[in-house]
């Protein structure tokens, strides 16, 4: 296996043509794919993580200073940036920019994947050629702090 860092990038080449590309490995998310030669599948676990509602979250939580679960306070060491999420409403759409604490982040990527592993019948058959399982288990990993 070799590996190949360029500014936060992370690149993980396996005899069998997948590539784990981390550009957001700051954020502790995870994105999957394959290589040129393989098709071009692409998965960003952080947007597979269910969000609580926005209407019962402190200001706090909204902005990111605070984990979008427990609400704890965060720092730049203990933050996950969950990535841009859109949201409607009647005049139009707004972004919010989500973090989470590493505890939560891993709780979350838990939950997703066993919603995910029940419904998938590739995970049923061969759990390891299943990209969204993979990258979900690969951002578990990656937040056991």
């Amino acid at each position: 296996m070799g590996v190949t860092g360029f500014r936060s990038s992370v690149v993980l080449e396996r005899s069998y043509g997948l590539v784990c590309e981390t550009d957001h490995h700051t954020r502790g998310g995870v994105t999957l794919g394959t290589d040129e030669n393989a098709g071009t599948t692409t998965i960003d676990a952080l947007t597979l993580l269910e969000l609580p509602a926005l209407d019962g979250l402190t200001t706090e939580q909204v902005r990111g200073a605070a984990c979008i679960w427990r609400g704890e306070l965060l720092t730049a060491d203990t933050a996950v940036d969950l990535g841009e999420r859109r949201h409607k409403r009647l005049d139009g759409r707004y972004s919010t920019f989500p973090r989470a604490c590493h505890r939560c982040t891993h709780e979350a990527a838990y939950k997703a994947l066993i919603g995910h592993t029940s419904s998938c019948e590739q995970c049923i058959d061969d759990s390891s050629q299943c990209d969204t399982g993979r990258a979900l288990l690969r951002l578990m990993r990656e937040n056991r702090r």
